[in-house]
């Protein structure tokens, strides 16, 4: 091998290291693996892991060669190495540095044979790092779960949370309560948006040709152990007391009561749909009765100290006219009715820190100022201010915002031919990540980590789970690992060898290499007559969808594929778009337009009508153009333009678009003037 060769491999190997090292340094030569050396393994039983077991295999007290294997005092999750052409020396603190250890000399493995010379000091800024996986939208193999759990490992993740339970089907089986994996375990159809609006969330059965699965208790056991096995933590969840439609289905009489005393659902003669179907009753005795013997039987199988309860977007409207919930909330001496459930989580808390188990949940659950639950851990899937907010009420917090986090998002823009829901999260914006930003050193010793998410409402199968995983876990993995993605360009490289790793080995990791990235509107800005120029709303833009405010639809920024990137501006029902621009003076203007996007599934149409009018005195206007637009309820995103065309004068030109409803949405970024 010449020199030049070498150092290729050298800079392939150290390609291949995500997430980076913390210090590392290279050196000259190598340590061949292929040749004999002996090993000395002080560090006994804590250091045998099956990243480093092929290390035990050579075992010659006559050779130069020497792998030393020992134990220090580390932090957790750290570990060293000190390669050289004559020795390989591995250092860890605990199990888990010697397993991370392992997965680095398996990245650095020159085709197999040899590791080039090197010293590496490495250690984690977040204790969890983690990626969540939807099982209860579609249901996953073993053999499914196994591959992305050892792609896991080779990134030093260490927690995989796994959504057993919700509305579309009930993953884990529950000795005490059958009719969970007979009946609630499957559903009509597999395609979840038709089932969810079409089919009236009916529920089947496997007997019936029902669409769903379940894992056994052996089943998961079995990966936990394989999990563990690899230095994963699997975290089980269970989704309460909202998202129980299928747990309702089969056992109605968790229900909230009507006016009459009677519960309001029932399988199979009533669908579980219509008023609040998805919420257990807070107030029903039988509730606490039944989720603790389900957290029993889930504690026997999982070995977390976190067992995830949800306890997100629980709609509580059949509280409000409970009997039970009525009185329960005169006993808790509350009118709020969002009480209930946090007396019914404090309730589940306790009996979880009985069993020396701790509770977390979605950020949802936090509770201002409320003491009442010691033992707080927030899951944060919205933004930065929960996180604030959970800190400041005592809460340890994981960050998982959407925003950055949710890479069951579309990672690419549209191809010809698939169906996109404009739900937009490429690999640069994951890169972005900055989970500590905004908050004090003091709020920072708060955060114990991070996560990915993965809902699979429209990822149905092991293809579609690698792709959307893939590289954006990569990215995720960095940041877990060192706080943040510091140099954008290098960890787009690196993340460009692993994708052809993973796709050579059969895993369907997303084509990087031919990413279409954003809508191509949004890449540069747009000059034009109205470029700064001040607007006066007459009727606000929507308070969550500000964009840049009253800048928004003058500044030359075009919106992307992504309503919510923050160049879009929102409007709905009645404050829809109004407003009037002021150009500074009288000018001759010959084309006046804006973009709008459609797209049904989020509520978001083309205007019901727009009318363009200009003025040059500001008090008597004219009208330039008048459009309108049935309401298109069709799945899909789509962006139009509407624009008038001509000569005239003009100093102010309004705008006025109006929604169909409501509950629609309109989007828009510009106002063009030219």
């Amino acid at each position: 091998m010449t020199a030049t060769t070498m150092l290729l491999n050298v800079a392939a190997a150290l390609a291949m290291l995500i997430p980076a090292p913390k210090q590392m340094t290279t050196g000259n030569g190598q340590f061949v693996l292929s040749k004999p050396y002996r090993v000395e393994n002080t560090a006994g039983d804590i250091a045998n892991n099956l990243y480093l077991q092929h290390l035990e295999q050579a075992d010659n007290t006559m050779v130069n060669q020497v792998c030393i294997i020992r134990q220090e005092a580390m932090h957790a999750e750290a570990y060293g190495l000190h390669i050289t052409p004559d020795t390989l020396l591995v250092t860890a603190g605990d199990r888990e540095g010697f397993i991370h250890a392992g997965q680095t000399l398996q990245l650095l493995q020159l085709s197999g044979q040899a590791l080039p010379a090197c010293d590496i000091q490495d250690a984690p800024e977040f204790g969890w790092r983690g990626c969540m996986i939807d099982v209860s939208r579609h249901f996953y193999s073993l053999e499914t779960l196994k591959r992305q759990i050892d792609i896991m490992a080779s990134l030093k993740l260490n927690r995989l949370h796994l959504h057993l339970t919700d509305a579309a089907g009930w993953r884990l089986e529950i000795k005490r309560y059958p009719l969970l994996t007979q009946i609630a375990a499957w559903r009509t159809v597999s395609d979840w948006d038709k089932w969810w609006v079409e089919q009236d969330r009916r529920y089947s059965s496997e007997a019936d040709g029902g669409y769903g699965g379940y894992y056994t208790q052996q089943q998961m056991r079995e990966l936990v152990d394989y999990a563990w096995q690899r230095g994963i933590t699997i975290v089980p969840e269970i989704e309460l007391p909202g998202h129980s439609e299928e747990v309702l289905a089969v056992y109605p009489q968790l229900a909230c009561m009507s006016d009459t005393g009677a519960v309001r659902y029932s399988y199979p003669h009533t669908p579980v749909t219509g008023y609040n179907a998805g919420d257990l009753c807070p107030s029903n005795a039988q509730t606490l009765e039944f989720l603790c013997h389900v957290l029993d039987e889930v504690m026997d199988v999982f070995t977390s100290t976190y067992i995830h309860i949800g306890g997100d977007e629980a709609n509580m409207t059949a509280w409000k006219t409970c009997e039970r919930c009525a009185a329960m909330m005169e006993q808790l001496g509350t009118e709020q009715v969002s009480d209930l459930q946090a007396h019914l989580i404090s309730q589940v808390n306790q009996y979880l820190s009985s069993r020396g188990r701790r509770l977390i949940g979605w950020d949802e659950i936090i509770a201002e100022g409320n003491a009442s639950t010691p033992v707080k851990t927030a899951m944060i899937w919205r933004n930065a201010d929960y996180a604030q907010r959970a800190i400041n009420n005592g809460y340890d917090v994981i960050m998982a915002p959407n925003s950055h986090c949710y890479v069951n998002r579309a990672q690419d823009g549209p191809r010809p031919g698939e169906y996109f829901n404009g739900s937009y999260l490429p690999l640069a914006q994951v890169m972005k990540f900055k989970p500590l930003a905004g908050l004090s050193e003091a709020q920072r010793g708060h955060v114990l980590g991070v996560q990915a998410c993965l809902w699979t409402e429209h990822v149905d199968d092991q293809q579609s789970v690698e792709e959307h995983l893939y590289p954006r876990l990569f990215a995720m993995a960095q940041v877990g690992w060192g706080g943040q993605v510091t140099d954008s360009a290098q960890f787009r490289s690196r993340a460009l060898v692993w994708c052809d790793a993973l796709r050579s080995r059969g895993v369907a990791a997303f084509d990087l290499h031919n990413e279409v990235g954003d809508r191509p509107e949004s890449l540069q800005s747009i000059q034009h007559l109205a470029r700064g120029a001040q607007v006066t709303y007459l009727k606000r833009y929507n308070r969550y969808y500000p964009a840049a405010g009253e800048l928004t639809l003058t500044d030359g920024k075009r919106g992307g594929w992504e309503h919510g990137d923050g160049r879009w501006q929102g409007f709905i029902g009645d404050s829809c778009v109004n407003v009037v621009i002021d150009l500074g003076q009288a000018t001759a203007i010959h084309t006046v337009a804006m973009d709008f996007i459609q797209n049904a599934g989020p509520d978001i149409y083309l205007p019901a009508w727009m009318t363009i009018e200009v003025s040059t005195d500001g008090v008597h206007y004219r009208q330039l153009y008048r459009q309108s637009s049935p309401k298109d309820t069709r799945r899909g995103l789509s962006f139009h333009t509407w624009q008038w065309n001509g000569n005239d004068q003009a100093r102010y030109v309004r705008v006025t678009a109006t929604s169909h409803d409501h509950r629609s949405w309109i989007f828009t970024d510009e106002i063009v003037i030219k």
